[in-house]
């Protein structure tokens, strides 16, 4: 249960390893830094990279070898956690190969997948994704590195998407509500909700869905900035920052009966 100990990285530079757990094996790098004052880890589903101060030695006490060490139960639990999640979400492509489709904004796009000098995945999306992975990646961690960069590529346009939108309808509410916050969510259950603290949290899938679909759930949330319930009152508020937002709602339903069977209340 113990790590393949890489060569000292340099500054700035990235040395791999592996991580045994049982019969598991997690793939990890480390990361030397100058602004650093301690080890610290970040799990994605790629693996482990250690950030380490730059006087981190690569063996011995107070070694990244005796922290990942100590932490490997942790760590072993984090990442197939996270892996888990990944392998569950049907939003994304399960074959990840030229040609292939992703839902961005109500549209079907085509992804255009080649291999690069980069030191991670890119993504471009003028009309369709354009997508640069590293060289040399395993077909495992190439699928997981994929999934892991759109997942946080949509995620990224999601909150824009969604701030700006809340901050429009927001304004138009009062000056009183013009700072309201904005947070992703991930529920099961509901698009969007509005929080007693007044963060209004919006579930990121929505940046795949018709962009009004979207604008509709940050007018909706808005909305109950001022009434916490559905009654005549919310609805007036509603139709006041957005005339139209019943034909938006519909595009809304229609989209998640198309891709989910069903739907989530706001």
């Amino acid at each position: 249960m113990s790590p393949t100990a890489p060569p000292h990285p340099e500054h700035g530079l990235s040395e791999h390893g592996e991580l045994k757990v049982g019969e598991s094996t997690i793939p990890y790098s480390v990361r030397l830094s100058a602004r650093a004052t301690k080890k610290r880890l970040e799990v994605t589903p790629t693996g482990v990279v250690v950030i380490a101060p730059q006087d981190t030695p690569a063996s011995g006490p107070g070694s990244v070898e005796a922290f990942l060490l100590q932490n490997r139960r942790a760590l072993y639990q984090a990442y197939s956690e996270l892996q888990r999640r990944e392998a569950l979400d049907t939003t994304l492509p399960q074959t990840w190969e030229r040609g292939a489709k992703l839902m961005y904004r109500g549209r079907n796009l085509m992804l255009e997948i080649h291999e690069a000098d980069v030191p991670n995945v890119q993504i471009r999306c003028p009309s369709r994704f354009h997508v640069e992975v590293p060289r040399g990646l395993t077909p495992a961690r190439r699928r997981a590195a994929l999934r892991h960069a759109f997942h946080a590529w949509l995620r990224s346009r999601a909150l824009k998407d969604a701030r700006h939108f809340c901050a429009h309808y927001a304004a138009r509410l009062g000056s009183e509500f013009a700072g309201a916050e904005v947070e992703l969510g991930d529920y099961q259950h509901m698009w969007g909700s509005c929080g007693k603290d007044g963060v209004l949290r919006i579930h990121w899938r929505l940046v795949q869905a018709p962009r009004v679909a979207l604008e509709y759930v940050c007018a909706h949330e808005v909305a109950h900035l001022r009434h916490r319930n559905h009654d005549p009152e919310f609805w007036e508020t509603l139709g006041g920052l957005m005339p139209d937002w019943n034909a938006a709602k519909e595009v809304l339903e229609r989209w998640e009966r198309e891709r989910f069977g069903g739907g989530r209340e706001l």
